[in-house]
């Protein structure tokens, strides 16, 4: 299956929705609804074509618990955008927070509701809500199985709260406060399973950043960046230190600039740009120990396809081949065989990629029934990548329900309405 190369977004468009993240949907509703019109419908997958086992074996049990997964996998209980999924130790997906139901024209505000997908019972389960609602926030999963739940944006304020989610007792319990409110932040848990936030955004952009301790339930300060940034990216490197990259700035539709946070030293120090400047775009680290960035937003407002590496071993960038399709606000998921698979994104496109470090090509990687961004994607434990919710398409952006259900074996996307 190829994959076609299509036309960019026009920029007030692009432009518009971002003033979703940066004013609140209310602010840029109006504009946006027309901003986004025209375009065609969505592409349908083909679905994954039945595999016969024999009675009672091991495989048949395993192909049965697939097909109750893709069977259930059909509709989230409530639209969602701009939430989090995180994979839960027992191989249940967490979902929480994000802007409700709604759309562009008319948005809702943010919510607390949460829900959970066990592949065990085959269906999405409502679970207690979060005590306040939230969106842009971030989500984590520490070393003890608990699910924590770090700032956002609310209803009228951005928050410092966090929550955290025991799946033993499938209860809700607050956590400590962070020194102040940030929405478009990053978390990422360390190797020792204290968790670093860094930057995001009030009504100015940050550029401190906070360690949170589960040992002592407490907060710390980790430091100032050279450069204030929000919706950024950032990778843990297999060193424990954590690179950050790009993002947006007072005046700056994105940023190259380059951080590195090194835990012994609780201190930060820059690196090299990348070649260009890029915000909403995704960093994943690969298994050779490189990190590869993809896409986000340029300077011109515009999605990039555009790739690159960075060696943490010689501090340096290298191009990576380019996309088919421009990408931003798209999803990027590791894969076991170290492939990365990447989903989505502003636009009317439905083609998914598939990037081999090895060979450092694209391939297609199927279709998604419908396009989408501002989603969430996770990996399963049997393999198969999950993504659930955004906005749909480039017509009307409706918030959705839907999920779908990429199939490695197959390379194909498949959903039920």
């Amino acid at each position: 299956m190829s994959i076609s190369h299509r036309s960019k977004k026009p920029q007030a468009a692009i432009s518009t929705l971002l003033l979703a993240l940066s004013l609140g949907f209310a602010a840029a509703a109006a504009v946006a609804a027309t901003a986004c019109g025209g375009g065609g419908a969505a592409q349908q997958g083909t679905p994954t074509p039945p595999v016969v086992h024999a009675p009672g074996t091991k495989s048949e049990e395993d192909e049965s618990a697939r097909q109750a997964l893709v069977k259930a996998a059909g509709k989230l209980l409530e639209a969602r955008v701009l939430h989090t999924a995180t994979l839960l130790s027992d191989g249940r997906v967490l979902v929480a927070g994000g802007r409700g139901p709604g759309t562009m024209s008319m948005p809702g505000p943010p919510i607390g509701s949460a829900e959970i997908f066990d592949p065990a019972e085959g269906e999405w389960a409502s679970i207690p809500a979060l005590s306040k609602g939230r969106e842009t926030h971030a989500a984590v999963l520490l070393q003890d199985g608990r699910a924590m739940i770090i700032g956002g944006r609310g209803p009228s304020a951005f928050l410092a709260s966090t929550e955290f989610y025991d799946p033993a007792t499938g209860a809700w319990t607050p956590g400590p406060d962070m020194a102040r409110g940030r929405s478009g932040h990053t978390a990422t848990v360390l190797p020792d399973g204290r968790v670093l936030v860094v930057a995001g955004k009030i009504a100015l952009y940050l550029d401190d950043s906070e360690l949170y301790d589960p040992k002592t339930n407490a907060w710390s300060p980790a430091g100032k960046l050279t450069n204030k940034r929000a919706f950024h990216a950032a990778a843990l490197l297999p060193d424990g230190k954590v690179l950050v990259t790009g993002g947006k700035q007072a005046g700056k539709f994105a940023i190259a600039q380059v951080e590195l946070y090194d835990p012994t030293t609780n201190s930060w120090r820059g690196l090299p740009d990348m070649s260009s400047p890029r915000q909403a775009h995704t960093a994943t680290l690969l298994p050779d120990g490189r990190v590869l960035i993809v896409g986000g937003y340029g300077l011109d407002e515009l999605p990039q396809d555009t790739a690159e590496f960075f060696d943490p071993t010689t501090n340096t960038w290298s191009s990576a081949a380019a996309l088919a399709n421009p990408r931003a606000d798209h999803s990027a998921t590791l894969l076991p065989d170290g492939r990365l698979l990447i989903a989505g994104g502003i636009g009317e496109f439905t083609q998914t990629e598939i990037f081999d470090p090895a060979s450092d090509t694209w391939s297609s990687a199927g279709d998604l029934n419908k396009a989408r961004f501002m989603h969430s994607s996770v990996l399963l434990t049997d393999g198969r990548v999950m993504v659930t919710g955004g906005f749909e398409g480039g017509q009307t952006g409706d918030k959705s329900r839907s999920v779908e259900v990429w199939d490695p074996a197959s390379a194909t996307w498949v959903t039920v309405e």
